[in-house]
Parts: C-alpha cells; structure tokens; sequence
C-alpha cells in the first residue's frame, strides 16, 4: 500500500487536472517515443522499489539504510558532473575563473563521491548479519536506477507533447507532463502488485494468496499505526514542499526540512531505539562497537554529504515567486512515499521552462526600463457602439505608451463568446472591427484553444 497509495492519487490528480474528458488540446498526450520510455521507467521503478523494500531494506541497519537512501542522487549528480566537465565558455575562451574551476572540481568530486561511496557500502565487512552476495551487487544498482528513472533528462524526455507547436510561449502551455504521469502512474498501479506476488514466488512460492492474508491481518497488526503515520505523513510533507515553493519561503519550508531530515532521523534511531509505541518496539539500538562498524557509518554519511551539497548549492538556487504554477516548480506532479526526500530533490526544476525564463527576462526588463500597464475588460453582449468606445481608447492608450518605457497591453475577455470552439456573433462582432479601430487585421489573429474556450491574440 505504501508504493501504490501514492500512484492512486497521482493518477486520481491527473485525470481532474488535465481535463481529460474535454475536447482541449491544452494537456496533449506524449510521443510514441516517450510513452516508451515513461513504460520502461516504471518497469524499472517498480522492480527497484519491490526488491528494495522487500529485500533490501529488512536486512540493513535503520542508519545505514537512511543514509543509503540519500545515494538516490547518484545519477543525477554524475550527470551534472559529465556535463560541467564537458561545458566550455565559448564567450570567454582564454579567461581563467577560479570560480569555474573549483564549481567544475567539486561537481566532479560529488558525483564520483556518491557513485564510490554508494557501490563501497555493499562489500564493507559487517558482523551480526551481513548481507547475501546478491544483495551486495543488487543494492548500488538498485539505488542508481531509481536515480537514473526520477533524473532530469528521464522528466524532460518523458513530458514531450506530441502535438509540435513552433512559438515558444506555447511549448509550455502544451506539455504532456499530465497526460504523461498518468500513464506512468497507472502502469505502476497496475506493476507494483503483480511485481509483489513475482517476489514472494520466487522467494516463498506464495502467489496470490498472500493478498487476503495481508488484509486480514492488517487490523490486528501493531504495524497498522506507523504504517497510517508514514502514509499521511509523506502526503503531507508533499503538499508542503508544493505550498513552500510556490508562496516564496523555499528555504524556510522546503531547504531546512528537506536538509534536516536525515540527521534528525539518524538522531532518532539512536534515541528512541527499543522503547515500546502503541505496544510495539520499533527497532534495535545500533550499537558502533567496531572499527567495520565505524567506516560503514562514515561511508554512509558521504552520500549525506554529496545530498546536502546538491541541496544547498543547486535545488535553493532554484527559481520561484510567488503563485508559482506546478509545472514551473516541478518537472511532474508525483511523489514517492517511501523516498520522499530524494524524489522531492529530483523532482524539483532547477531552472524556469523556456516560456517562464522568457517572461521573467521581459519582466525584469519591464521593470529595469519602465514598468507594465495591463488594461483588462470583461465584456457579454455590449452594442458595436460599445464595443468601439472600447477599441477606441485602447487605441489612443497604445498610442500613449508607444512612446514610453511602459510596456502596455490590453485583454478583453468575452464571456458566452464561443460555442464549442465558434465564435458567437458578439464575438464576432467584436473582431470585425478591429480593421477599422485598431488597424489589426483579423487574419493575422493567432488561435489557441483554453480549458475555457478560445484564445485570440495579435
């Protein structure tokens, strides 16, 4: 339940988000190309999370298994160091910047760190109850292909539109980012249990069954309130990064959480170890009673390193301002329950969208040069008098600030003003005297359909 909960409401979320019942274009499907690679990366999450939790997670230490956690970056950070390494300032050919150099070295060094500490972890000697040979092998791989499935380059791939649209403004309006988490979302619904029974089969030659034997002994079990609190509680931390990014208190609300929480719950496996909670003991107290004991914990701590330097010096450079859509704060509209942290840290964009860099740009030259004047009007069925008293003071307003350092635009929005996607004769109206007001022809009008009717513009 705890990898498919959160699937569940990501699909429920897409569907009454992208209007998938309407006649729109605004939420296109993706490409053949993406649907493939949303596919395979929900095979590959799914495989990853099932052996991972199932697996995995039982037979580590509750440190070592929270700082192993933060490897999930591993990918990513290795792609940003390729990338760094590889970058050349074209503008700048002979200029020696020791900021540069030492932002190239340390990308470098994060991304090696990560990779070397998380594949080390596995084959470090532990006494007590090492684990098996597979599981050394199946754990840095494990880790790295959920990096690689949640990585930037798998977000961007995956939310391509498969209607080509040619102005800039209107890739971002026409992402697939919805249409293409739903999907995904969905095949991971429907992956994740049959994922479950093909591990209990091969480990315990259990099929199905195991299914009504879980639920019914859900309500006795002393599971059921940390389960119920883990389950909540992710949601919630989701919804408050969300609420954190788009109100501007980012640092506040998203950085110190997200860069306190796994020193907070390495505190807590050492402090509140073997003491009884609604009659269940949590876990065993970890004990550092050997040297083996030692470098695995310090290893380990090197992944929280190379996550807290990502986190400080990338994701809180991150753009935001205030009422920031979704899709300019994160590449897809999903969480994951279990490792909500990392896939906060991967999910969130770490630049604006093509259309949003844009804007800002216009907007800081707007305010560098002048300013902005919008003139916004609500119009029904007004008389062509009206309607050019109207088109007649827009037209000596834009006069006005043609000569200003004021950028000036003018919106009408005409309620009733379409059946279907037909322009009603107000509207119609309204258009036809543009040529003789505003010298704009109405061929030159640029046409995009909205959740809400029609959008024309010159």
């Amino acid at each position: 339940l705890l990898l498919v909960v959160p699937q569940v409401f990501t699909v429920l979320r897409c569907i009454t988000c992208s209007s998938f019942g309407k006649k729109t274009n605004t939420y296109p499907w993706p490409t053949w190309r993406a649907l493939i690679l949303g596919l395979l990366c929900s095979i590959v999450e799914v495989a990853c999370l099932t052996f991972f939790c199932f697996d995995i997670a039982p037979s580590l230490e509750p440190p070592v298994l929270i700082l192993v956690m933060s490897g999930t970056l591993g990918f990513q950070l290795f792609q940003d160091a390729v990338k760094s390494v590889r970058t050349r300032y074209h503008s700048f050919p002979n200029d020696f910047n020791l900021t540069r150099k030492m932002e190239k070295f340390l990308r470098f060094l994060s991304g090696f760190t990560n990779v070397a500490a998380l594949s080390a972890i596995a084959f470090i000697e532990r006494k007590g109850n090492p684990p098996e040979l597979y599981q050394k092998i199946a754990l840095p791989c494990i880790i790295l292909l959920l990096s690689a499935a949640w990585s930037k380059f798998a977000h961007k791939q995956m939310s391509k539109p498969h209607l080509v649209r040619t102005l800039p403004y209107e890739e971002h309006l026409y992402s697939a980012r919805f249409k293409a988490t739903l999907l995904s979302s969905f095949f991971k619904v429907v992956l994740t249990p049959l994922a479950i029974v093909v591990y209990y089969f091969l480990q315990y030659e259990q099929g199905f069954e195991i299914y009504p034997d879980g639920f019914e002994k859900m309500g006795s079990s002393p599971l059921l309130v940390p389960f119920l609190v883990q389950l909540f509680a992710s949601f919630l931390g989701y919804l408050a990064a969300w609420l954190a990014c788009s109100t501007c208190i980012q640092s506040v609300g998203f950085v110190i959480p997200l860069f306190l929480s796994t020193p907070v719950a390495i505190t807590l496996t050492f402090t509140i170890c073997e003491k009884s909670f609604w009659n269940f003991t949590l876990f065993q107290c970890y004990q550092i009673v050997d040297v083996y004991q030692s470098i695995l914990i310090g290893t380990c701590a090197l992944l929280w390193v190379t996550q807290a330097g990502y986190l400080l010096f990338v994701v809180k450079q991150a753009p935001t301002r205030t009422l920031s859509k979704e899709e300019t704060l994160f590449y897809r509209p999903f969480y994951n329950g279990v490792f909500l942290e990392q896939n906060l840290l991967l999910n969130r964009r770490k630049e604006w969208p093509y259309a949003e860099r844009e804007e800002e740009e216009e907007v800081q030259t707007s305010v560098k040069h002048g300013g902005r004047v919008y003139v916004c009007t609500t119009m029904y069925r007004e008389s062509e008098q009206e309607m050019s008293q109207l088109l007649h003071s827009i037209h000596r307003l834009s006069r006005v600030y043609s000569t200003s350092k004021w950028r000036y635009e003018s919106h009408i929005f005409l309620d009733g003003g379409v059946r279907g996607l037909v322009l009603n004769e107000f509207a119609l109206l309204l258009v036809s005297l543009l040529d003789e007001k505003l010298d704009i022809a109405p061929a030159d009008a640029r046409k995009m359909e909205t959740p809400y009717g029609v959008q024309l513009w010159w």
